[in-house]
């Protein structure tokens, strides 16, 4: 049986590492890349990107996609090309008509982006038998 005393120096190294490992994750960071696409139909009924905004971020790498989206078509996709080198994580949400839709995109843990860094995105609507229907290209110089 525990005295009070060990029960005390126990709880007392618990709250410690929890802490610890609470300011360690905190510190992981990841850059991520917030893409809204904006959506419309053309004179025939087709979808067609009609504006793309994109917002480089660093973020709690919690909270950063691990892996591409596997989402089914019809849907919105975009992904990012760090200095024309490593292909990042594909976003994509599935299409339901006209309007907004936001995708946050990353790389691979290996991939290192440093201020001045050349990002290119790449937005499409693909249809559902998975043809491209419409694509939007921005580049963007890493700053945040």
């Amino acid at each position: 049986m525990k005295t009070g005393g060990q029960l005390v120096a126990i709880s007392l190294v618990l709250v410690m590492v929890a802490l610890a490992g609470t300011c360690c994750i905190d510190r992981l960071r990841a850059p991520v890349i917030q893409v809204k696409v904006e959506v419309g139909l053309d004179e025939k009924g087709v979808a067609t990107i009609t504006g793309m905004n994109v917002t480089p971020e660093v973020v709690n790498a919690l909270r950063a996609p691990k892996a591409s989206s596997t989402v089914p078509f019809p849907c919105v996709s975009a992904f990012a090309i760090h200095n024309f080198r490593e292909i990042g994580y594909w976003g994509a949400v599935a299409y339901t008509g006209p309007g907004s839709y936001e995708l946050t995109l990353a790389f691979p843990p290996q991939v290192e982006i440093n201020e001045g860094d050349m990002i290119l995105i790449e937005a499409r609507i693909t249809d559902e038998s998975g043809k491209v229907v419409d694509r939007e290209i921005r580049r963007i110089e890493w700053k945040v």
